[in-house]
């Protein structure tokens, strides 16, 4: 999905096509593949094969725009086709403004506050998302749902108290003594989000060759800081924060209005920006599928996931199956007050993180549900911020509360496990394809349990 592709108009709530994806019975069937394409909606559309089963395609046209129904027309067709095991159309969801009201919140209650990076978005996503399909709506309610009973955040003036929740100070001196080899060095980690910024708290563990925008088909992933026309919430410099949660050094990198500063889980990493969208709600499911698969092939070994859909999408699946089969391992956010488990942490491959306070329970805002993995610090996180004032840049660190911190959390420490043990001995020894499962396994099974009996348990480095 290009920018220049979104929809000029913020308050045009309608999906905006972007393709369609589909799956044949056999491999090897481009040709096939092709030929019903063609007979379906010409002659111009592309089919690219996607994955690793030769049975998956993606079809796009660069410019045949179709309508919901006219998508939906479409697929209904392709379905029908003999060869032909599954089809589905693939939206643009732009966000409706109008906030979700949880059960367990009058509508005559003040908005809780939950941080100024707009995680609030993820809320009006469920509803732009479940507006147009019934099939979606079906899905959202077979979800088990959350109530949420908004407390007041917990400030902690310890810009480290994350970290000692998980005890990763004492990872640090157990595992990483050298100084030379810091906490994580040798590992890479895609961030597939807003894109990056100068904040000096990240730039010097960026690996911007790497790097690559989605949003217009170019190597430059800087964040300008800019909100789109085309989307309802914006959340320019989300992917500066969220970086900041992973690879910021020790100690503060410069002086913030604040006076604080903020320390990642893995520092010794470096870290692939993937701009993929203005928001932390998910608009393109092929921008970030697209993404995921970059990442696999550019030899990138863990995935922060900071966003997220309220439906399922096969396209997006796919992606993730590709990038494990290569050894990536995928943690995401599970949502900020949404009553349930957003894609795509709810698919089974994914490590699932949801959010704790510092009394070691459940951040309130936090979504839950059995496809939750892990829980990490998601309540009063320090994380650098960047601004744009009047065409001026503004850094500093700051204090917010949402998912999108606790999932760079397990993010760095899957770095810091596979820098310890050497990710080319494990794959050696296990083969690339079990080391997300191995990790998964092992982070749950030294999680510490809730005292109060909560089935999700906290993440802990040792």
């Amino acid at each position: 999905m290009h920018d220049t592709d979104q929809p000029s108009n913020s308050n045009d709530l309608t999906p905006k096509f972007e393709g369609f994806f589909l799956q044949m019975v056999l491999p090897g069937q481009e040709r096939r593949a092709q030929k019903l394409v063609t007979k379906a909606l010409g002659s111009d559309w592309k089919v690219k094969p996607i994955g690793d089963n030769l049975t998956e395609f993606e079809v796009t046209h660069k410019e045949e725009t179709l309508s919901v129904k006219e998508a939906w027309d479409k697929t209904y067709y392709l379905r029908s086709q003999p060869g032909v095991v599954d089809a589905q159309p693939l939206f643009a969801v732009p966000l409706s403004d109008r906030p979700y009201v949880p059960r367990g919140f009058s509508s005559r209650k003040p908005s809780p506050q939950i941080s100024d990076l707009g995680h609030s978005a993820e809320q009006s996503g469920v509803q732009g998302a479940l507006r147009y399909r019934p099939e979606w709506s079906q899905e959202f309610f077979r979800q088990p749902q959350a109530n949420f009973e908004f407390k007041a955040v917990d400030e902690s003036a310890d810009v480290e108290s994350t970290l000692k929740q998980m005890r990763v100070f004492e990872a640090w001196s157990r595992f990483f003594p050298d100084p030379n080899q810091p906490p994580g060095h040798g590992i890479i980690i895609g961030l597939p989000d807003t894109g990056y910024t100068e904040h000096p708290e990240i730039i010097e563990n960026l690996l911007l060759e790497q790097a690559y925008n989605f949003l217009k088909d170019d190597k430059d992933a800087k964040d300008e800081l800019d909100t789109s026309r085309a989307e309802v919430i914006n959340n320019p410099g989300h992917g500066t924060s969220t970086a900041s949660v992973i690879i910021s050094p020790k100690g503060g990198q410069g002086n913030y209005p604040s006076g604080k500063t903020v320390t990642g889980v893995a520092p010794g990493a470096q870290l692939v920006p993937l701009r993929v969208s203005y928001s932390v709600v998910l608009l393109s499911v092929r921008n970030l599928a697209e993404a995921i698969e970059y990442a696999a092939d550019q030899g990138i070994h863990v995935l922060s996931i900071s966003l997220g859909t309220g439906f399922a999408n096969q396209r997006l699946r796919s992606a993730i199956t590709y990038a494990q089969k290569r050894g990536v391992i995928v943690v995401a956010a599970a949502g900020t007050l949404i009553p349930f488990v957003v894609w795509p942490a709810a698919y089974d491959e994914v490590i699932a993180v949801t959010g704790s306070n510092v009394r070691r329970e459940i951040w309130w805002g936090s979504s839950r549900g059995s496809q939750v993995d892990v829980t990490a610090p998601g309540e009063s996180v320090w994380y650098a911020k960047a601004d744009k004032k009047n065409g001026e840049l503004k850094y500093d660190v700051r204090q917010g509360s949402g998912t999108s911190f606790s999932a760079p959390e397990v993010a760095g420490v899957a770095a810091l496990w596979l820098s310890y043990h050497g990710r080319e001995q494990l794959i050696e020894r296990y083969g690339a394809e079990k080391i997300p499962f191995i990790f998964n396994q092992i982070l749950r099974d030294s999680c510490e349990n809730f005292r109060h009996g909560s089935p999700t348990s906290l993440v802990k480095v040792l």
